[in-house]
């Protein structure tokens, strides 16, 4: 997913600590709190290797010195994503303690880099 700002100074300003209270616990605060409507796009991407001119569909992928390795990728635009789907997406992906095969998402983030 790809979020875009039309005005720059919210992305430069949303890791400041007066942009930032401490009962922003959550991706959402931060949204609702400024009223930010953000405009997010879906992408697709898929990564194919290619293992001396052969496709291999599985992992570990196995080579030996003089093989060739090459892969092979595929980006699509998929379209919008809505708000609260986003949210979804910022709060599993980036958020969640603990893994729960129920999310869609996974992954770790915190607001300071």
């Amino acid at each position: 997913m790809v979020e875009t700002f039309e005005n720059e100074r919210i992305y430069q300003e949303r890791f400041k600590e007066y942009f930032r209270p401490d009962y922003m616990t959550d991706p959402i605060d931060y949204y609702l709190t400024h009223k930010i409507m953000p405009k997010v796009v879906l992408y697709q991407v898929g990564l194919y290797p290619v293992l001396n001119g052969v496709f291999v569909d599985h992992a570990p992928i196995l080579f030996e010195k003089g093989d060739h390795l090459d892969i092979k990728y595929k980006m699509q635009r998929v379209g919008k994503v809505e708000f609260n789907r986003y949210m979804k997406y910022l709060h599993e992906a980036y958020k969640s303690d603990s893994t729960n095969i129920d999310n869609e998402y996974a992954g770790t983030w915190s607001f300071m880099t």
